[in-house]
């Protein structure tokens, strides 16, 4: 009988420790608006849901503030544009940031893997098996294709093969892949990651 011998093995290094799962939106978004009409909190708070996740809303008297994890920060804005006028805004790359400095380290040469899936635990199985990165995309969020090519964006300098979490963001994937002509861009033929 043969044995597998792991420290001879081509397969990826498995991540050791697994910190936290990579967020699946990558701006925070932060903006002040001087409002036109004095709306209540919870009517923001309605327009903002589908949007992203980490989300504050303050409203007083004639002020909003908001703060938002997002993947299309210039379409919300231009969105909430029309309630009022900005006072502040500040938008940060949450993938320029210390926290997610482990996305700039690959574990394969030539290429990324990158899965969409539901759940933390999931997304730190899949990079301990051997994903580059694994988005959890929060239940009942279904990304725009602008949003999943600024996802992707940062990895679409290289050979990128991408796992999708349903149908929905298979379709949106390919049509990426097709209208965008990207040659290193694979989509795996698969409408469930499971």
């Amino acid at each position: 009988m043969q044995y597998f011998d792991c420290g001879l093995s081509s397969l990826p290094e498995r991540r050791k420790v697994f910190v936290k799962s990579v967020s699946f939106f990558r701006y925070c978004t932060e903006f002040t608006l001087r409002l036109h009409e004095v709306r209540s909190k919870d009517y923001f708070v309605s327009l903002l849901t589908t949007r992203g996740d980490s989300i504050a809303v303050s409203a007083e008297e004639s002020t909003l503030k908001v703060h938002i994890h997002t993947n299309e920060p210039q379409d919300l804005m231009d969105e909430f544009s029309k309630y009022g006028v900005f006072a502040v805004k500040k938008v940060d790359d949450l993938f320029q940031t210390q926290e997610f400095e482990g996305l700039k380290l690959r574990k394969h040469k030539g290429f990324v893997i990158v899965a969409f899936t539901d759940g933390d635990g999931s997304a730190a199985a899949l990079e301990q098996l051997g994903a580059d990165v694994a988005f959890s995309v929060p239940f009942g969020h279904y990304p725009a294709e602008k949003g999943l090519k600024e996802l992707l964006d940062e990895f679409l300098k290289e050979n990128l093969i991408v796992f999708p979490d349903s149908k929905e963001t298979y379709e949106k994937l390919k049509k990426i892949q097709r209208i965008s002509n990207l040659k290193n861009l694979y989509v795996a033929d698969s409408d469930n990651l499971s």
